[in-house]
């Protein structure tokens, strides 16, 4: 069963300038979580001035999210309050401060956990829900060609084993999921519904030196049916790999598919009638096991930040 862990009664946190940005791993702000009230206490660094500050999650660096609240810019100190729901995202680093001077570009700092202990991997099963996104492009002969495949956020749950050692002295864990998605479209279709196909959804993820969990490599093979006014149609593997994780869940870290070209199949004959062009798949936060599409995600657009160098 996953463990369960009594959170203290203050989280100390910090919001540090980018690395690249321009001054390097500055602090910005000091925060102090509540995990009972729901509030998030911050003081500003005296760089920060007058200018204004947003908070935004949840998201990774690299990749923007909706803006959750504006702090008053008249004072250094305050505070703020979160949803219990976003409190795994906003104590897991997925929120940042946007600080916008005026005149200048504007800073983001991402918030983290001060003194957190490095991640290691789990001797007891664990459960996951998290939400991701993906890119491809899809062919069905005769019909389309070579159209972008846009998929909505994916909801996926993620199951791992309790961690084994391996002859090499490093160390692994294997993977089951589960995924749902909101919608998708494919230009010359329409709209098209996305489910799982068959029922071994399997991956791993081990650690890439003797030890030391992390860094570590991690491998997904999902299946997904499409169900679209053409037909429906299947893949039957749909691997993707990462490697140097430095942390589970790797939220941020763009996975590659091993063979982009993954064949498709028509479900009624089974026969081969295209193929989708695999690009790349991205964790990028809890989700609500309650709520799909992820609250998390439900009001941002994705996109990378072209702030993060």
């Amino acid at each position: 069963m996953p463990q369960i862990t009594e959170l203290p009664a203050s989280i100390e946190m910090a919001a540090r300038r980018s690395a690249g940005a321009g001054t390097g791993n500055e602090l910005l702000a000091r925060l102090t979580v509540d995990p009972y009230a729901n509030v998030v206490s911050y003081e500003f660094a005296d760089t920060v001035g007058s200018a204004t500050v947003d908070v935004h999650g949840y998201m990774p660096v690299g990749w923007v999210g909706q803006r959750l609240a504006r702090l008053p810019a008249d004072s250094r100190v305050g505070s703020w309050s979160y949803a219990e729901s976003d409190e795994r995202n906003l104590l897991a680093g997925l929120s940042y401060l946007l600080v916008n001077a005026d005149g200048e570009r504007p800073t983001r700092a991402q918030i983290e956990e001060v003194g957190a202990p490095d991640p290691t991997f789990e001797d007891y099963v664990t459960v996951t829900p998290m939400a991701g996104a993906c890119q491809g492009n899809g062919t069905i002969v005769g019909v389309v060609e070579d159209v972008p495949l846009q998929m909505d956020p994916a909801q996926v749950i993620i199951g791992r084993t309790p961690a084994v050692s391996l002859p090499d002295g490093r160390r692994q864990q294997e993977i089951g999921c589960a995924i749902r998605v909101g919608g998708a479209r494919i230009e010359g279709l329409g709209e098209i519904e996305i489910g799982m196909f068959g029922h071994k959804n399997v991956g791993w993820i081990e650690s890439m030196r003797p030890g030391s969990d992390f860094p570590a490599k991690m491998m997904l093979d999902v299946q997904k049916s499409y169900i679209t006014p053409a037909g429906t149609f299947y893949r039957d593997k749909e691997e993707f790999i990462a490697e140097n994780i430095m942390r589970f869940p790797p939220f941020g870290v763009e996975f590659r598919a091993v063979d982009p070209i993954a064949p498709l199949f028509d479900v009624r004959t089974r026969q081969r009638v295209g193929h989708i062009e695999l690009k790349w798949l991205v964790p990028l936060c809890y989700v609500d096991p309650a709520s799909f599409p992820s609250a998390a995600l439900s009001r941002t657009t994705l996109r990378r930040d072209e702030l993060t160098p």
